[in-house]
């Protein structure tokens, strides 16, 4: 493939133009060409420790990430267990460690069960191969072709992450399902990722709330209202429309129960995304201790722990036997030893190891060619309203990995995190929808 065609591809799974996603489905994103049937889906139907290194926030952390990286703490629980703690509250200039995930003890914290292999889902490769490759149409060198962009009108894939604390006002949820009503500390005028998927997640110090908030819509800012209120009292309404909702950062829920919680969030998923989110400081330390959550090109039906559908295969006029379910956890079989001894770059190493030991989660849908498991990466959108920038674009420039300019001005670096891997065809998996339930402690989990 030359480089026309590669930036093709890359504009087909990431670019904005000509696209209409979420129209009236309830939490996560469908992306619909103009020349798609885009219409509202029926009712019931969604869419889809030590404190980190003290450091300048325009630094790179250099040595230390490699070190980390050639490290990594194995999970949550042993996280726990080493006493993974910082002084908090955390802010964009004091984010919580690498270790400190969300959701402890959840389906988003838990490794792979190590039978995993014994649990694939019907037709498990055939439909793991046609997701990688979208049927045959991504080549061997964009396996896991994503984005993580700059703000701009171009950053769909890339939420921002911000940090609400006791000196930011506060706003009243107004339009948030069963969450309409709850008060939550967000830093004024918080702005959405700017692309036509406008989204934004929240952690509130004073609460421990979680906020995700979704809208499609024109390309362009969006913003939270500016606000200055401090109590319940002067609270200042959201004033926003779309999908959202309220977690807690330690107890959940971490994820939609169909019932009570039906749809809520920013995603399929529900909160998911600020748990499963690779944050810029994960990159960077080499540190990811959840999984991975990506876009793909449609899905069929849906499976736990999704709540709702995102873009049918169907659609667009696509077999569906060998298509994923939206909530499908797909995950890779290399053994910690085989994936040291592959030499990857320290930006890929960490995202392989997570694919390897917690999987990949599919929650959105892109409806274009060429989307094979795009994953979802931390936007800059809390760096550019505290007047910083975040320092994973300089990292990756030194890491080897150079960023291109997207038509609508965004920067965008690209990062087949699937490419180069030996064989990674016959490596990569479907699991059955019972280990998901197993790691959420269901009932009907895998026995």
């Amino acid at each position: 493939m030359d480089f026309f065609r590669a930036a093709i591809v890359a504009m087909a799974v990431f670019g904005t133009a000509g696209v209409s996603c979420g129209g009236g489905n309830g939490g996560g994103q469908d992306v619909v060409p103009d020349d798609a049937a885009a219409s509202d889906t029926p009712d019931g139907q969604d869419e889809q420790a030590d404190p980190p290194p003290d450091r300048p926030l325009d630094q790179p952390p250099e040595q230390e990430a490699e070190e980390t990286a050639d490290d990594p703490v194995e999970d949550a629980d042993e996280a726990e267990e080493e006493g993974c703690t910082a002084a908090g509250p955390y802010g964009i200039d004091h984010q919580e460690p690498s270790c400190l995930v969300p959701y402890p003890g959840s389906l988003w914290t838990r490794p792979l069960p190590e039978d995993v292999m014994l649990h694939l889902a019907p037709s498990s490769d055939a439909i793991a191969e046609c997701t990688l490759t979208d049927c045959g149409i991504v080549e061997p060198q964009y396996y896991g072709l994503s984005a993580l962009d700059k703000p701009g009108p171009d950053d769909w894939n890339s939420f921002p992450r911000y940090y609400g604390n006791a000196a930011d006002p506060l706003y009243m949820l107004d339009d948030c399902g069963p969450d309409t009503g709850t008060f939550i500390r967000i830093p004024s005028g918080a702005c959405f990722s700017q692309s036509q998927d406008h989204g934004l997640y929240v952690w509130d110090q004073t609460s421990d709330r979680t906020l995700g908030m979704y809208r499609w819509g024109e390309s362009g800012p969006m913003c939270l209202p500016p606000c200055s209120g401090m109590t319940e009292a002067e609270a200042c309404p959201t004033l926003f429309s779309g999908h959202c909702g309220a977690s807690n950062f330690t107890s959940g829920p971490a994820y939609s129960d169909g019932v009570t919680r039906w749809g809520f969030g920013g995603d399929s998923l529900g909160n998911a995304p600020w748990s499963l989110q690779v944050r810029h400081l994960e990159l960077m330390d080499g540190v990811i201790l959840h999984p991975l959550i990506a876009v793909t090109k449609c899905t069929v039906d849906n499976a736990f722990p999704a709540a709702g559908i995102t873009y049918e295969c169907s659609l667009l006029g696509l077999p569906t036997d060998t298509r994923p379910p939206t909530g499908a956890l797909f995950f890779l079989d290399y053994q910690d030893a085989e994936i040291d001894a592959m030499g990857l770059p320290a930006w890929q190493l960490p995202l392989v190891r997570a694919a390897a030991r917690y999987g990949i989660y599919v929650s959105d849908t892109s409806a274009y060619d060429g989307t094979g498991l795009s994953l979802r990466f931390e936007g800059g959108g809390a760096y550019e309203l505290a007047g910083t920038t975040s320092p994973v674009y300089e990292w990756l420039r030194t890491e080897g990995v150079n960023s291109w300019t997207m038509p609508g001005g965004a920067e965008r670096f690209s990062l087949p995190f699937l490419a180069g891997l030996p064989d990674v065809v016959s490596h990569i998996h479907l699991a059955d929808e019972c280990v998901a339930r197993e790691l959420a402690g269901l009932p009907d989990g895998c026995p």
